[in-house]
């Protein structure tokens, strides 16, 4: 039961520092409480993260190589070379790859965008590729979210008088490549100020500065425009990445959903359109689960191409056509996940006793088992690999929980595969099929030294407690202050405490529950998704629960209306 098995932590009573907080801005104690629990206790702190703006933006030229990548470049834009903009199939290459095409552009550059194909070259910089770029002339190529991993490609490309300018933000190799400039926010002894950025947000930086240094009339004014015009496209990188949404990502964040709202690029009205969501207010929910999967489908089981030439696209009538064939691409992506879950769970007696497991399954959707990993790590909360294990070579992608780092225990397995990369909680990789099952057993024995190999369940991690008469419109109004939620600042999650339930009805298929009680105030809305046993278990037990939610606004066929968007319950005590 959801909730019933798990710890719940609640915060302790307003502190001082919460109560002199919230009289100095002028905040209630709820949204001060919030913020001292998180970590945000001084004033200047405080207003910076209740009003982010442009100005907490970091100098694009606090990357140490950045003058030197914008000379390479204005160079190559005056002696007319080919230049490339080597993407990633994800969403935050696309978008990453988007920006600098667009800002290329407009400096006059002979410039086109590849992305490898998922399924035949995988991720990242390969020497059949960089050799096939140069045949057709091209004489630099700048990277997006990759490249800081390719050491051996990148000196491939040297060899073939081809200039490398790297943009990535993923985790740092023991050896750097040499033949390149390196952008990347976190390289040892010279860290750009803020380390979180994702492809996107470094692309977005390069972009500035190009313009700032470029001999464009009005420079000042078109990299204003640039910067005010593209936050939406790189909040949609920033989203689908998952990077923390604090410092310099949550200013770019906040200002990118209302400029999302406005957009400018037919590619992005058409997906909204769809989606109904023209003129409403925007949030990080609403990019990264009806923006950001459309976006990625199409990578995932078709043409990665289709989602770059809606976000390049200046068309009208070509973004909704190309919008629509997105939505149906990820129809069938949701209906092929769901098949592969339940081939994944027919497996559970070979690998439910183990600490990492490391799910082969017989498909060739190279795409699509980094979501299989991920769901797997959600239901069971420990890491997982999949792998789509059909062919010469099978690919896997990975999903990791907190503590334990994806990337250091590949490496400790690292002689047993062909290529790996990512982060500590997110990683791909190719192997020879015939050593997977040496390489689950080299993982299981790194991971038992680090793991519990049955963890308890992620404890209930309350924000704060409220009284049911909290639950009003200026409430959720000041709860909103504190948005964009997402990686390093959640929603806060709210609890009452013994509430009386009169009835639970359970709804949907039979999953979901709905609670009545005459302590919740009318007109607020209840649901628990996936919580239909916890909850009716639990009212076995007692009619009390507690009751942990997210205090939300929601919509429904144009009407608005509060809900509480049940988290965890367990009977009161």
């Amino acid at each position: 039961m959801q909730g019933c098995e798990r710890a719940w932590n609640f915060p302790p009573a307003s502190s001082d520092a919460s109560l002199e907080l919230g009289r100095t801005l002028g905040v209630s104690q709820l949204v001060s409480d919030v913020m001292v629990g998180r970590g945000i206790t001084g004033e200047r702190d405080a207003r910076r993260f209740l009003e982010p703006s442009g100005s907490d933006f970091s100098d694009p030229f606090e990357f140490p190589a950045m003058e030197e990548a914008c000379a390479r470049v204005h160079r190559g834009v005056r002696e007319g070379e080919k230049i490339v903009v080597y993407g990633d199939y994800d969403v935050d290459g696309m978008t990453a790859s988007t920006l600098l095409y667009w800002v290329l552009k407009k400096l006059g550059a002979s410039v086109e965008v590849f992305i490898p194909d998922r399924h035949s070259a995988g991720y990242g910089l390969n020497c059949d590729a960089i050799r096939a770029l140069r045949e057709a002339g091209t004489t630099l190529i700048i990277t997006v979210d990759n490249g800081v991993s390719a050491t051996r490609e990148i000196a491939f490309a040297a060899e073939l008088g081809v200039s490398v300018i790297v943009t990535d933000h993923h985790t740092l190799p023991d050896e750097l490549p040499r033949q390149a400039l390196l952008l990347h926010p976190r390289l040892p002894g010279r860290e750009y100020p803020f380390p979180h950025l994702c492809g996107a947000g470094v692309a977005f930086k390069l972009g500035l500065a190009l313009l700032a240094t470029s001999t464009l009339d009005g420079r000042e004014e078109v990299r204003e425009r640039f910067e005010r015009n593209c936050l939406d496209v790189v909040t949609i990188g920033t989203v689908a990445d998952m990077v923390p949404l604090v410092g310099e990502n949550r200013a770019i964040v906040r200002q990118g959903l209302c400029q999302l709202a406005r957009t400018e690029h037919p590619g992005l009205r058409a997906l909204l359109g769809l989606e109904q969501l023209v003129g409403r207010r925007l949030t990080v929910d609403h990019v990264g689960f009806k923006i950001c999967p459309k976006l990625n489908s199409a990578g995932r089981i078709d043409d990665h191409r289709l989602s770059l030439e809606l976000l390049t696209t200046r068309d009208e009538s070509a973004a909704g056509r190309l919008a629509l064939k997105l939505a149906q691409i990820n129809h069938e992506r949701i209906r092929l996940v769901s098949e592969l879950m339940k081939l994944a769970l027919e497996k559970a007696p070979d690998w439910a006793d183990r600490a990492l497991p490391v799910v082969s399954l017989p498909t060739d959707k190279k795409g699509l088992v980094g979501l299989v990993a991920q769901r797997l790590k959600d239901s069971f909360h420990k890491p997982f690999l999949v792998l789509a294990a059909v062919g010469s070579a099978a690919t896997g992608s990975g999903r990791s929980v907190d503590g334990f780092d994806l990337v250091a225990a590949l490496t400790s397995a690292g002689s047993h595969l062909m290529r790996f990369g990512g982060h500590a909680m997110a990683v791909g990789f190719t192997i020879d099929p015939a050593r997977v099952e040496a390489f689950a057993d080299s993982l299981e024995a790194y991971a038992v030294e680090r793991l519990v190999t049955r963890p308890d369940p992620p404890p209930v991690e309350v924000s704060a407690v409220v009284e049911p008469g909290a639950l009003t419109q200026r409430t959720l109004a000041e709860l909103e202050r504190l948005a964009p939620f997402g990686q390093g600042n959640p929603s806060p999650l709210l609890a009452l405490r013994r509430l009386q339930v009169s009835r639970a009805d359970r709804i949907g298929d039979g999953k979901h529950v709905r609670l009545e009680s005459s302590l919740i105030p009318r007109g607020v809305k209840n649901v628990g998704f996936n919580l239909g046993d916890a909850v009716m278990g639990a009212l076995e037990q007692t009619s009390y629960l507690d009751v942990a939610f997210h205090f939300e606004l929601d919509n429904w066929n144009g009407r608005e209306s509060l809900q509480m968007r049940l988290q965890a319950v367990r009977p009161a005590i």
